[in-house]
């Protein structure tokens, strides 16, 4: 019986545990989705997935103290200085507590048993200071937490149990103060984080709270968090941050505390775990976990924190005064990977740095991903299908016709209503289900033209299709499949089959028979493109007969004037035009399976971009122009591409890719889905992901996507000499001078931009004076 209860008890225990993980996990998750990590563990060179500290040079190097030594990363490489018998950067102890670049370039180094060291750059070496009883003004304690530089240049340390201490440049000696001296036990001398504020408040965490540090008196004031700490909770202090109001955040094993200096007010932030009248007594809102290890602040939304604790990554919204909490997801490996967060960093570019107890480095750009994914799903059901076109009405709702499946509706906000299947009004009829071209007129009607069954007139109001007659006086083949359909500014429905080409009157009954446009070269042609240029010319591209253009003025005559794709045309390239767009210079663009051209208006000639096509071979399949003048264009074998062709320099062509934020770079290519690339009237492209993946489709403004303009810092960071590595008197990125033997003709220099947002690809070049004669451009080559 008794053994009974206790089996009832655990399980009454288990059950009330996953009754408050289950429903927070899930919620936790759906928030996290749109956070995309990058992982440098063990795997990329660290010495230790143990990680204490991250810092940023002034060069542009990351630096990572780890439990095995220090490691360097220049965005593709990682150096590891650690204790090796013929290392010439002798490191005395392997486990770095923190990493600080002070304001003249110097690097230092805390240590949990080694003191502290500075780094020489030029030597790669290593200077020590350690303890000794017999010689004053040696370091108190050889066990570092924390080194900082207030703004008037001193140099601040941190000890377990030696006090904090005062680092004098010109001496080189180490005054220590003391809160209980001859203590080295005292919680009150166990210095952890420290940090000089906006006022010039200099504050000092301890694992026995907070103080405030008199740098004229040398004195301690302790700071009066007003929350009362629970008997046996630790009080230990581990950050302090200030956000861009001045209020001071301090980070505890015991939550999250706000001063705010105008007022004197302290808020407390505390998690859920707590008893629920003394959190709602001491709290506003709910952190993740009392456990907070690093707080930043961040630069490019000023009403945003980031904290890292013992149980995920909080982002705390300052505006709404809410927390949201990321977590690993064991099925997502972009997902964060450990829960147990150390330190942060925030650099320049919005890249946050993520120190972990378990799985080394954490990488994330802080920055919203312009890129959003839509799952073509019906609630409730666990299908998911891929778009083959796409259109956003009049009244802002968004039709997405899916492969096998009919078509999706949603609304403005892109929220889901309803999914309509063409076996819901004809079901005897054993046709594709797929709507491979979606077209809303003037007058506000809905076209469709299904694959293998016909063009349908759907009428948004009650929701009733009709199906639309063709007669067809030329004697070609029935048309199995529109592709194209659009409308003129004389109101003429143009419609482009697998079987010709095909026109309606929209003055008359909307539900009258399209007829065949009857033309001995486009009778019976595969309609690939129809294209309305912004001088009303009508151009219309076939699968194997060449390019046609119904000029405005010979729109009564529907006499089409060709251009064939072939040799005898200059200019035009490719034997089928997929593409074609205007842009915001009146130019006019085409893409073809070969490449890019531009049709000139005054001579009637096309003109093939050399620039484009001499990298960029392939098959276009659509594009579209943005406000900016850059053409977005879907490439068959590139994926999503921007090229600005007024650029004309080797920056002009950007390819995207999952690096980039996209949440997939596999797309339907093939030619029955030559619509599922897509530009609303609101400027947004839309972009399917390939059938059988379950993507669904992402969509993007154009204006979203900013380039970075920061050009980073180039560092020459390795040197060999017949393929093998040489070693130098002092490190390769200070040398100005290399002596060699007349034998040591084969020699190359690696070279790196310390830029971190997707730095393979970084495009390079470079010039050996009086060897080459130019630039030579390597693309992401580095050597």
């Amino acid at each position: 019986a008794n053994s009974n209860q206790t089996m009832d008890k655990y399980l009454k225990i288990l059950i009330l545990i996953l009754s408050i993980l289950i429903p927070v996990v899930a919620s936790l998750h759906s928030q996290s989705q749109e956070y995309k990590f990058r992982h440098l563990t063990t795997k990329n060179g660290l010495p230790s997935n143990f990680v204490n500290s991250i810092e940023k040079d002034s060069d542009g190097f990351m630096w990572f103290g780890t439990t095995h030594g220090l490691a360097r990363y220049d965005g593709y490489d990682i150096k590891v200085y650690s204790i090796t018998e013929d290392s010439i950067s002798l490191i005395n102890d392997q486990v770095i507590k923190d990493v600080f670049e002070d304001n003249v370039g110097n690097l230092w180094i805390g240590t949990q048993e080694g003191g502290v060291l500075l780094f020489d750059r030029v030597s790669e070496a290593f200077i020590s200071f350690l303890n000794n009883p017999n010689e004053p003004g040696s370091l108190s304690n050889i066990s570092v937490n924390i080194i900082c530089q207030d703004k008037e240049g001193a140099l601040w340390i941190g000890t377990d149990g030696g006090g904090l201490i005062k680092f004098d440049h010109t001496g080189h000696k180490f005054t220590a103060y003391f809160q209980e001296p001859g203590d080295a036990n005292n919680q009150k001398n166990k210095v952890s984080a420290l940090f000089e504020d906006q006022s010039g408040n200099f504050w000092v965490g301890t694992e026995d709270g907070v103080y405030i540090f008199d740098r004229l008196k040398t004195t301690f004031a302790p700071f009066d968090l007003k929350i009362d700490i629970p008997e046996g909770k630790y009080k230990k202090v581990y950050c302090f941050a200030e956000d861009p109001s001045g209020d001071v955040w301090i980070g505890t094993h015991f939550g999250v505390h706000e001063y705010v200096p105008s007022t004197g007010q302290v808020n407390n932030y505390l998690p859920s775990e707590l008893d629920e009248s003394y959190a709602q007594q001491n709290s506003r809102t709910r952190i993740s976990n009392l456990f907070i290890t690093s707080i930043v602040s961040s630069h490019h939304d000023n009403q945003k924190l980031w904290i890292s604790s013992w149980w995920g990554l909080n982002i705390y919204d300052m505006n709404n005064e809410e927390f949201t909490v990321i977590l690993p997801n064991p099925n997502d490996p972009a997902s964060l990977a450990s829960s147990q967060l150390i330190d942060l960093h925030l650099d320049e570019d919005d890249q946050l740095w993520i120190a972990t107890r378990d799985a080394g480095v954490e990488i994330l750009n802080t920055r919203t991903n312009p890129f959003s994914q839509k799952l073509m799903t019906v609630p409730g059901e666990v299908a998911y299908f891929a778009a083959a076109s796409f259109l956003m009405d009049s009244e802002g709702t968004l039709w997405v016709g899916a492969i096998d499946e009919g078509f999706f509706e949603y609304d403005k906000d892109l929220n889901f209503v309803t999914m309509h299947s063409k076996w819901e009004f004809d079901p005897d009829k054993p046709y594709n289900n797929r709507s491979d071209c979606i077209f809303e007129d003037s007058h506000r009607n809905l076209w469709h033209g299904f694959y293998q069954w016909g063009l349908i007139l759907f009428d948004k109001k009650d929701r009733s299709y009709t199906e639309i007659d063709l007669v067809n006086t030329a004697g070609s083949p029935e048309p199995q499949t529109f592709d194209n359909i659009l409308e003129d500014d004389q109101g003429i429905l143009w419609l482009g089959t697998d079987a010709g080409l095909y026109m309606k009157d929209l003055h008359d009954d909307v539900r009258a028979p399209a007829t065949v446009v009857r033309h001995d070269d486009l009778s019976g042609a595969r309609i690939i493109r129809l294209f309305l240029d912004e001088r009303n010319n009508l151009w219309v591209s076939t699968r194997s007969k060449g390019l046609f253009c119904l000029y405005k003025e010979n729109r009564d005559s529907l006499r089409f004037v060709r251009y064939p794709l072939d040799e005898d045309q200059p200019g035009l390239t490719g034997n089928f035009v997929n593409a074609l767009c205007n842009d915001k210079h009146g130019n006019l663009w085409l893409g073809s399976d070969k490449g890019l051209n531009r049709f000139n208006y005054q001579d009637g000639l096309f003109e093939p971009d050399s620039n484009f096509n001499r990298n960029y071979a392939g098959i276009i399949i659509q594009m579209y122009c943005d406000d900016s003048n850059n053409l977005w264009i879907f490439h068959a074998s590139r994926g999503l591409m921007k090229y600005a062709p007024d650029a004309h320099n080797n920056n002009c062509v950007k390819i995207f890719d999952t690096r980039d934020g996209l949440p997939f770079d596999k797309y339907n290519t093939i030619f029955s889905y030559f619509n599922s690339f897509y530009q609303s009237r609101d400027g947004r492209l839309f972009l399917s992901g390939a059938i059988g993946t379950g993507d669904g489709f992402f969509f993007f403004h154009p204006d979203s996507i900013r380039d970075n303009q920061r050009i980073p810092k180039v560092i020459i960071t390795d040197f060999k000499v017949g393929n093998e590595e040489t070693i130098l008197d002092s490190n390769i990125s200070f040398k100005e001078n290399i002596l060699l033997e007349y034998s040591q003709n084969f020699f190359s220099f690696e070279f790196a931009a310390l830029n971190f947002i997707k730095s393979e690809k970084n495009q390079y070049a470079y010039y050996l004076e009086g060897y080459e004669d130019d630039w030579i451009y390597s693309g992401n080559r580095r050597f």
